[in-house]
């Protein structure tokens, strides 16, 4: 008597290796703690407090443009109902239009700008330490500026705080 085996359920099934199965998922995981690390690191700066790189280049171009003697487009950076409370002399000056002849005035009586260090960022304040500099005279003084911005970057209020000396 003969016997005919009927086909196995497994017929025409891939087989996986489970050894294979488990180096491709160790390694996917591996491949995504690699990532979360370098997009966590990209996200958060290597410094507590460190300001932003949008920030830093915010007020970098509004340095520039001051010292480039451009009131209106060193203006440009603030809100339009923007306040820029120089402390320092008691003198408050309200809205863009203002601000940008207030800048204007400043650097057409010499003063320029002169970043020092980095800034800081906390919520919506950046602090930026300031050298002033009076390049047609020989007054000179440092000061810090507060800046809080506004939800679309721009400045909305600004602090000075400091001196300058003849």
């Amino acid at each position: 008597m003969s016997v005919t085996h009927a086909p196995g359920r497994h017929v025409g099934r891939p087989h996986a290796n489970p050894w294979v199965v488990a180096v491709v998922v160790l390694a996917a995981a591996l491949v995504g703690v690699g990532v979360w690390v370098v997009v966590d690191q990209t996200r958060s700066s290597s410094t507590e407090g460190q300001a932003s790189a949008e920030v830093v280049a915010m007020l970098e171009a509004r340095a520039e443009a001051f010292n480039g003697g451009d009131g209106r487009v060193a203006a440009a950076f603030y809100t339009e109902d923007a306040v820029m409370d120089e402390q320092d002399i008691g003198l408050v000056t309200t809205g863009r239009e203002a601000i940008a002849a207030r800048l204007q005035l400043l650097y057409a009586l010499g003063l320029r700008m002169v970043p020092v260090g980095t800034p800081i960022e906390v919520g919506r304040f950046v602090a930026e330490t300031m050298r002033f500099a009076e390049f047609e005279g020989t007054g000179t003084g440092e000061g810090v500026l507060v800046f809080q911005l506004a939800d679309n970057g721009r400045i909305e209020h600004q602090w000075v705080i400091g001196e300058a000396r003849e």
